[in-house]
């Protein structure tokens, strides 16, 4: 209905002349004015009656029949419930696709008010974390989950991607939690079984000791053969280069062996952000350096490492790598281009 201030003025202002002519006619303009007002008043709050029964129902129902800025009212609000009803509808639709394929999912999601009071979980994280629904819900996640790197990691997120724990529900499973963002104050926890990983990691670990130690006793024995046959006085020309290829070969053989252990170790192990020996590069650095005397163009390695940096680590562990690395830059490089190494 369109509708202008100005026509229920012009009511108004129509009702109080009417109402002075007829005072006029029988020398009663005062109370015809008054008997005009309250008419008009009157009328008006039992326009508001009506509009607080109609506005008490939930759902949007046709506004009583009405004119004027009543009228107007009527329509626009029962306009605006239209709309605030399509708006719900399409939000429930969207909440329970969102619900569904949550609750489909196998990882755990949580989702954490600004208080750090539990909101909303699916069914993965009651498995993973323990959750009781509804019985947990406002409650405080680090009340429920009481584990000091999670508590850590709530406090300050960035400080790491992930954390891994032994699950609150099952000691034996391995779960892998991250937290995410989201709408300004509000968090997400994600836990994810990594137990299938893990399992799969020790048995990868174990499979490539294994392999690599019965492959070194059949090396070292060729190994020796080789050294023994290198001795011999009454080999050809022939011979002696067959025994160099054989010797190179053996030696590549070994530094595989070597690197797989050496990645091995390096993939199955995690420090925590605060865990390690304070190391100095400058020292690990000469380390890996005097390690590398063996290599013949070890001078083509150019170090750029200020006195003043350190790192948290295992210094064993740093060592290999790095040893590995430019082991291999060597190797695989072109002969006399510098190999350069700043930190």
């Amino acid at each position: 209905m369109i509708y202008s201030p100005k026509s229920e003025i012009k009511q108004l202002v129509f009702i109080i002349l009417i109402s002075l002519a007829v005072g006029l006619i029988i020398d009663a303009v005062a109370w015809t004015l008054v008997l005009a007002l309250s008419g008009y008043i009157l009328w008006n709050l039992r326009q508001l009656f009506r509009f607080h029964e109609w506005i008490k129902d939930s759902r949007p129902v046709d506004p009583p029949a009405s004119h004027g800025l009543w009228g107007a009212v009527f329509d626009d609000i029962y306009e605006l419930q239209r709309k605030q009803f399509k708006y719900r509808a399409r939000l429930k639709k969207v909440i329970k696709r969102f619900r569904d394929s949550t609750y489909a999912l196998r990882d755990g999601f949580v989702m954490i008010n600004k208080y750090g009071n539990l909101d909303w979980w699916n069914p993965a994280a009651e498995r993973l974390l323990g959750l009781r629904s509804p019985i947990d819900k406002n409650q405080l996640v680090t009340n429920l989950i009481r584990d000091p790197e999670l508590l850590a990691y709530l406090t300050d997120p960035g400080s790491r991607e992930y954390i891994e724990i032994d699950s609150p529900a099952d000691p034996n499973i391995s779960i892998q939690i991250k937290i995410v963002s989201f709408g300004g104050n509000k968090s997400l926890l994600i836990a994810r079984n990594i137990s299938d990983q893990k399992q799969l990691q020790r048995s990868l670990k174990n499979f490539v000791a294994n392999a690599s130690h019965e492959l070194k006793s059949p090396l070292t024995v060729i190994s020796g053969h080789l050294e023994m046959l290198e001795a011999e006085d009454k080999l050809s020309d022939t011979g002696r280069r067959s025994l160099q290829t054989a010797q190179r070969q053996a030696g590549r053989m070994k530094d595989l062996i070597e690197g797989l252990l050496l990645l091995s170790q390096v993939e199955s192990y995690r420090l925590a952000p605060d865990e390690g020996d304070r190391i100095s590069i400058t020292e690990l650095m000469l380390n890996v350096m005097a390690a590398l005397e063996k290599h013949t163009d070890r001078d083509r390695v150019h170090l750029d490492c200020p006195d003043d940096l350190f790192l948290l680590g295992v210094n064993v562990e740093l060592e290999g790598i790095c040893i590995n690395l430019l082991e291999n830059a060597l190797k695989y490089s072109t002969p006399g281009t510098p190999i350069r190494v700043k930190w």
